[in-house]
């Protein structure tokens, strides 16, 4: 502001600062409670979607951003987000795939933040969770693990895993390798005793 007398311009000139502000800068938002997750390693895949947070006022509901913070140790190595950017965009955490990376089989703490449109962070505007990612599970009968063979014997009964029982049809061949083993050793049956 400039003041005149008259036709003189007056060297006292007033500045004022003008600050507009969204409302959706400042609007409060009711925060979901998300459930913690756990989740093994080359399991399918999970996905955990997140609305939008209801938001006063009303309108800025569309608007608001979203910031997941996903610890390095399984961040785009198991898991991958998306912030719902773009129209119809989703809000989600993605569990995927396998890793052999140091710290990613741990228990994660997993944040999402919301934002205002211009970026600006909202008061409390934040949940936190916990992401416990488990080691590959081993299908039964994969890998290591099955008790070693017999020599000389490829009877199904020597393939079973350590806690299992021999199979009625692998016995025959289970006695004929143990009195073949008898015989070879030289050694005197018991007398029968009738």
């Amino acid at each position: 502001m400039t003041p005149k007398d008259e036709e003189t311009t007056l060297s006292n000139v007033l500045s004022i600062n003008v600050k507009i502000t969204d409302a959706c800068e400042t609007a409060t938002v009711t925060k979901p409670e998300l459930a913690d997750l756990t989740w093994a390693m080359a399991a399918a895949t999970k996905k955990t979607e997140v609305a939008r947070w209801d938001t006063n006022p009303e309108n800025c509901k569309a608007r608001m951003l979203y910031t997941w913070t996903v610890p390095a140790a399984i961040l785009d190595k198991v898991a991958t987000t998306t912030d719902g950017s773009g129209e119809g965009g989703k809000i989600e955490l993605t569990l995927d795939g396998e890793s052999d990376s140091e710290g990613v089989v741990a228990e994660h703490t997993v944040k999402l933040q919301i934002k205002g449109p211009a970026g600006t962070d909202i008061e409390t505007g934040f949940v936190e969770f916990k992401v416990t990612v488990g080691a590959k599970v081993v299908a039964e009968g994969e890998g290591e693990g099955t008790s070693p063979p017999t020599p000389g014997s490829e009877s199904p009964a020597w393939k079973q895993g350590p806690s299992a029982k021999a199979t009625v049809e692998g016995l025959p061949q289970i006695i004929s390798t143990a009195g073949a083993a008898f015989v070879a050793s030289g050694a005197k049956p018991p007398p029968v005793r009738r």
